[in-house]
């Protein structure tokens, strides 16, 4: 994360909307189990290929978890929760 010089607060990087960001915590953090990136679109009222953006930089500053839900076919669901 960057900072600004004239700001002591840390600034997500290029691309990424603060606002944007805190519905997307806000919606995981009020869960109490993983979510999907689809479940999370639709608390957040987010497209979701933006949630998947939102979601990778989380996971990317280490603030969500991602984890991997394997089914009998097909691909593993990705699950998010917050880090603790």
């Amino acid at each position: 994360m960057r900072i600004s010089e004239s700001s002591p607060s840390p600034l997500p990087q290029k691309g990424i909307d603060i606002r944007t960001l805190e519905r997307i915590k806000k919606s995981i953090t009020g869960s109490l189990h993983p979510l999907s990136a689809e479940q999370i679109s639709k608390l957040a009222g987010v497209s979701l290929s933006t949630t998947r953006n939102y979601l990778s930089y989380l996971v990317e500053e280490q603030i969500i978890i991602e984890e991997q839900q394997y089914g009998t076919v097909g691909r593993p669901l990705r699950l998010y929760r917050i880090a603790n």
